[in-house]
């Protein structure tokens, strides 16, 4: 049975959103069993060698891996240059995501040149893809974006932390847009 491009679309957007709601849901959980946990003063990686750190990881893990396929259909579905880029960034940047469940704060510095590759990269898909989006997903991608960079130049916790989680609605929200995608963008 050969599936359709849009049938792909949507099975790449499932299980992007199924990726990062199981993210969102752990990494509450591993924050919830690191006594004295604040975002005010850990970063998320803390959590990746903390009391649940295999939790933690293995999240990160299964979300990068779930959101390859959304850069990957964006790549498909967007037909300018600008699209396919941001595509293709999007797919880096889930791998770097996956990645950071392997190597860890624990493994300097393959984590530090992994997060800000995953920081960096989703900036720029975010960017490159919000560009062909309707204006309500268009400006949360610049806000995304704009978010993930400046905790590239901040390097703090709360940065990181308002980051991460923007750029996980961004995916969830480009997720359930592809699952529910009829037409053209």
């Amino acid at each position: 049975m050969k599936l359709s491009l849009s049938r792909m679309r949507s099975i790449c957007g499932l299980l992007a959103v199924v990726g990062i709601i199981a993210f969102l849901a752990i990494t509450l959980l591993a924050m919830n069993s690191y006594p004295g946990y604040s975002i005010f003063s850990n970063y998320l990686s803390d959590l990746g060698v903390g009391p649940s750190a295999w939790l933690f990881n293995g999240g990160l893990l299964l979300a990068g891996l779930l959101s390859i396929g959304l850069g990957a259909a964006f790549f498909l579905k967007l037909g300018n240059l600008a699209g396919k880029l941001g595509g293709a960034l999007l797919a880096v940047a889930s791998v770097a995501l996956a990645s950071l469940g392997v190597f860890t704060e624990a493994s300097e510095p393959a984590h530090v040149i992994l997060a800000s590759a995953f920081f960096l990269f989703s900036a720029l898909a975010l960017f490159l893809i919000g560009r062909n989006m309707g204006i309500a997903l268009k400006s949360y991608s610049i806000l995304a974006g704009l978010l993930s960079l400046a905790f590239l130049l901040l390097q703090s916790p709360l940065a990181e932390h308002a980051a991460a989680l923007a750029v996980a609605v961004w995916m969830f929200a480009a997720g359930a847009m592809l699952i529910n995608m009829k037409s053209e963008l």
